[in-house]
């Protein structure tokens, strides 16, 4: 279950929040009420349900992935080699002097 969800769960010193666990009001209906719409947003977010008419969310969405895999990028430590092998498969299939043999039916000519 997601943090949002059970605020009062998660909100103690053994998670590195006793601030939050000094501030965090669950009986007001108000702060509830805010963390169950972050709740569903962030559910949302994660399972790409957010409906593409909702433009506002869709780009909020967008920037909470970026902001969240640019933090789990920096926690670990795995270099991201995606783009240089990537890069390195292009060229190496662009300038191949391999012979390449493709094959189409009739119907797609």
């Amino acid at each position: 279950e997601p943090i949002m969800r059970e605020g009062a769960r998660y909100a103690v010193p053994a998670n590195f929040l006793k601030k939050s666990q000094q501030d965090y009001k669950p009986d007001d209906p108000q702060i509830a009420s805010n963390f169950e719409c972050i709740a569903d947003f962030l559910d949302q977010m994660l399972s790409n349900t957010i409906d593409p008419k909702e433009k506002a969310l869709m780009s909020a969405a967008r920037l909470v992935k970026e902001e969240l895999l640019t933090f789990v990028k920096q926690q670990s430590d795995v270099e991201d080699t995606t783009g240089s092998d990537i890069l390195a498969a292009v060229l190496n299939s662009h300038y191949s002097r391999a012979k390449s043999f493709v094959t189409m039916s009739q119907a797609q000519i």
